[in-house]
C-alpha cells in the first residue's frame, strides 16, 4: 500500500542469501518508509516458519537464491498475503526469471549494478503505490459484484446467438439453476416459452440507445413457466467489436395471475351483469353512468348510448321522486335500500297505474377506502305492488263488507230476535197468570225454567248485537261507546283501566270511528287472551288535524317485530287487520311489544268531523 497508517510497522520481507544483504535495504527503504520493519528470510526454515503473524506491506526477492527457488519462494509469499506487491533483485542475464515472475504477478524488480541496488527506494514506493489501487479497484470490483448479484431483478448479457455471457445470482435463482455454470450451458433462446419473442424484439433493436420492453414466459429448470418482463438493449462499446446484448428480467408472474384472475373475474361479472334480471346501474362517484345492462335498459326505455351525458345526481325525476337523499348516502360510501318508488311510464299513464321500483345502491371501495365504483340495483317490483294493492283495496271491501253485515246482522238481532224474544217472554208472564190454580206444580215450575231460558237467550242476543256493532256507536259516538265497552271489559276481566279522552268535543268520521273502536276492540280482547295483565291504559287524544289513541299494559308482552313479519302469531290476524284499517284511512300504526315488558300500540289517524247521517 502506499500508505501506511500512523504507529504501525511497514514489515518489509528481504530474501537473500547473505545477512550482509539487509544493511543496505534498511539504509535505502528508512528514508521513505520511516515505520520500516525488516524481515530477512535466509533459508527454508524461516520461510515457513519465520513469516509475520499481521499484514506484510512488500517483499524484496534476490533472484538467485541458493538455498531456494526464488520463484517458488515468491508464490509462497502470494499465498500467504495475496495483496502483497513483490519486488525483485536481478543482475544481468536474468531477464527469462523476471519475465516468468512478470506473468506470475510480480510488481517491478531492481537492477543490482555493481553491487547497488539502483532505484530500489522509487521501485518499491511505485509497487507499494500500485497494490494500494488494485486493491482499491478489486474492493471495487467486489462491491459491484455484490450489488450486482443482490438487485432484486434478473441481469444478464447474452451473444446476438443467444450464449449467456454473464448473469446475476437473482437471474440464476429465478430460473431455478443451482449455479451460474449451470446457467451458461443453456442458450437463451431454450428458455423462450416462445422463441419468436426473441426474434421479434431482436429485429426492433437497431442502435445501442434502444431499449426494448416485453412481456414473455420463461422456462425454469424444472419445466414450469414464469411470466417475466424483459427489457433488452443493445450494445457495442467498440466498432470493431461484436456487439452483445444487456437485459433486464423481471418476474411478474403474480401480477399475471392477478391479471388473469381479475379479467376472468370481470368476464364472469360482465357476464352475470348482462345475464341478471334485475337493472344494473353502474356509475362513478362523481355520478356518471359507465355500464348499464339489459334489464336496465328495458326498465327506463333507454339504451346504454343514451346514458353517456347521464349524471345521476344530476337527474330531476331522481329529486322528483324523492330518491336523491338515499342517492347521496350511497355516494358518500353507504349501503343503501331505498323504499318502494312509484313511477309513470308513458304507457302507465294511458292506465293510470303508476310503476314500482326498488333500488339497492352498493358503494365499491377501491384503495385508501376511496370510492371506485357506485352499483345501483334496481328491482321491478310493479306486479309485486300492484298485487299488494289489489290486496289491500280487497281487504279493505272485505272489511267494510264485513262491517255491513255485521251491522246488518246486529239490527236483526237487536230488532227482530230481541224483539221476538221480548214477546215470548211477555206472553210466558201472562200464561203463568193465567193458569188455574190447580194447575200442577211440575208444569209451573217447567214455565219459569223456559221464562229463564228465555231471559238468557235475549241477554245472548243483545250481547252479541253489541260484539258484533254496538248501536250506540252509530247512535252516540265513539266516545260513549268506548266507555261503555270498557266498563264492561272491566267488570268481567277485573282489570284496571285507565280511560281518558282528552280534547275531544267535536265527533269524528264515522270511518274512523269504525277504524278506532274496531282497533280498541281487538287490542283489548287480544289482552285478555295473552297478556295476563293487571292494568290497562287506554288514552284518546286529538291534537289538532290528529286522533291519537295509545294503548298500553303491563302483561308478558312478546316478540312484535316477529309477530308482524311472521304472519300468523298468537294475537291471529287481528293485528293485520287492524293496520289495514289504519292505513286506508291514512293513519299511522305503531306497535311495540317484548317478551316479558309489556305491549304498546300507538295509532294516529287525520281528524274529519262527523257529518250527520252517516254510516
Amino acid at each position: 500500500m502506499s500508505d501506511v497508517p500512523p504507529n504501525r510497522p511497514c514489515v518489509v520481507l528481504l530474501a537473500s542469501n547473505q545477512p550482509a544483504d539487509a544493511a543496505p535495504v534498511l539504509r535505502l527503504l528508512q528514508p521513505v518508509l520511516p515505520q520500516l520493519q525488516l524481515t530477512h528470510l535466509m533459508s527454508q526454515r524461516q520461510l515457513a516458519e519465520d513469516l509475520p503473524a499481521y499484514g506484510v506491506e512488500a517483499a524484496l526477492i534476490e533472484v538467485d537464491l541458493d538455498w531456494a527457488d526464488s520463484l517458488a519462494v515468491m508464490q509462497t509469499i502470494q499465498t500467504r498475503f495475496p495483496d502483497c506487491p513483490i519486488v525483485m533483485i536481478a543482475t544481468t542475464g536474468q531477464e527469462a526469471v523476471i519475465q516468468t515472475a512478470i506473468e506470475l504477478g510480480l510488481a517491478g524488480y531492481v537492477p543490482r549494478v555493481s553491487g547497488q541496488m539502483v532505484g530500489l527506494p522509487e521501485m518499491i514506493q511505485l509497487a507499494m503505490a500500485r497494490s494500494g489501487e488494485r486493491q482499491i479497484i478489486e474492493e471495487a470490483c467486489r462491491q459491484y459484484r455484490r450489488l450486482f448479484d443482490s438487485v432484486p431483478v434478473g441481469l444478464y448479457r447474452t451473444s446476438p446467438a443467444g450464449q449467456i455471457l454473464e448473469a446475476n445470482l437473482t437471474f440464476v435463482r429465478m430460473l431455478g439453476y443451482p449455479d451460474r455454470a449451470a446457467l451458461f450451458a443453456v442458450n437463451i433462446l431454450e428458455l423462450y416459452v416462445n422463441p419468436p419473442d426473441r426474434k421479434r424484439w431482436q429485429s426492433s433493436l437497431t442502435q445501442k440507445t434502444d431499449l426494448h420492453f416485453f412481456e414473455t414466459q420463461f422456462y425454469r429448470r424444472d419445466g414450469t413457466t414464469i411470466w417475466v418482463e424483459n427489457s433488452v438493449g443493445l450494445v457495442n462499446d467498440q466498432p470493431e467489436s461484436i456487439p452483445y446484448y444487456e437485459g433486464i428480467l423481471k418476474d411478474i408472474t403474480k401480477r399475471k395471475q392477478a391479471e388473469f384472475a381479475l379479467r376472468e373475474s370481470e368476464e364472469r361479472f360482465r357476464t352475470i351483469v348482462e345475464q341478471s334480471p334485475i337493472s344494473i346501474q353502474i356509475v362513478t362517484p362523481d355520478g356518471w353512468t359507465i355500464r348499464v345492462n339489459k334489464a336496465w335498459e328495458e326498465l327506463w326505455g333507454v339504451t346504454a348510448a343514451d346514458m353517456r351525458s347521464y349524471n345521476i345526481l344530476h337527474d330531476r325525476q331522481v329529486i322528483s321522486l324523492g330518491m336523491m337523499p338515499y342517492v347521496e348516502r350511497g355516494f358518500a360510501g353507504e349501503t343503501v335500500l331505498l323504499p318502494p318508488v312509484a313511477y309513470h311510464t308513458p304507457e302507465s299513464l294511458k292506465t293510470g297505474r303508476r310503476r314500482w321500483f326498488q333500488a339497492r345502491i352498493y358503494p365499491i371501495m377501491g384503495e385508501a377506502d376511496k370510492i371506485r365504483h357506485v352499483i345501483i340495483m334496481y328491482e321491478d317490483i310493479t306486479d309485486r305492488q300492484w298485487a299488494t294493492e289489489d290486496l289491500q283495496r280487497l281487504s279493505i271491501e272485505l272489511m267494510n263488507a264485513q262491517e255491513t253485515e255485521r251491522r246488518h246482522v246486529s239490527q236483526e238481532l237487536h230488532d227482530e230476535l230481541g224483539q221476538a224474544l221480548t214477546a215470548m217472554r211477555i206472553n210466558l208472564d201472562m200464561l203463568a197468570q193465567e193458569l188455574p190454580a190447580d194447575f200442577s206444580p211440575a208444569g209451573r215450575k217447567r214455565l219459569t225454567e223456559v221464562s229463564l231460558l228465555v231471559d238468557e237467550t235475549l241477554e245472548h242476543a243483545r250481547e252479541l248485537s253489541h260484539t258484533l256493532r254496538p248501536t250506540m256507536l252509530d247512535e252516540m259516538g265513539l266516545v260513549p261507546t268506548l266507555r261503555w265497552y270498557v266498563n264492561r271489559y272491566a267488570e268481567r276481566l277485573a282489570i284496571n283501566i285507565d280511560f281518558e279522552v282528552k280534547d275531544l268535543e267535536e265527533r269524528p268520521a264515522a270511518e274512523i270511528e269504525t277504524t278506532l273502536y274496531r282497533a280498541v276492540q281487538e287490542a283489548l280482547t287480544n289482552i285478555a287472551r295473552h297478556a295476563e295483565a293487571s292494568r290497562v291504559r287506554l288514552h284518546l287524544i286529538r291534537r289538532e288535524a290528529r286522533l291519537s289513541v295509545l294503548i298500553e299494559d303491563d302483561g308478558q308482552g312478546f316478540d312484535g317485530e316477529k309477530s308482524m313479519t311472521a304472519g300468523i302469531d298468537r294475537a291471529g290476524m287481528g293485528l293485520f287487520g287492524m293496520r289495514e284499517r289504519v292505513a286506508r284511512c291514512g293513519g299511522t300504526f305503531n306497535l311495540h311489544s317484548q317478551p316479558g315488558q309489556g305491549t304498546r300500540l300507538m295509532i294516529e289517524l287525520p281528524f274529519a268531523p262527523y257529518v250527520n247521517g252517516e254510516k
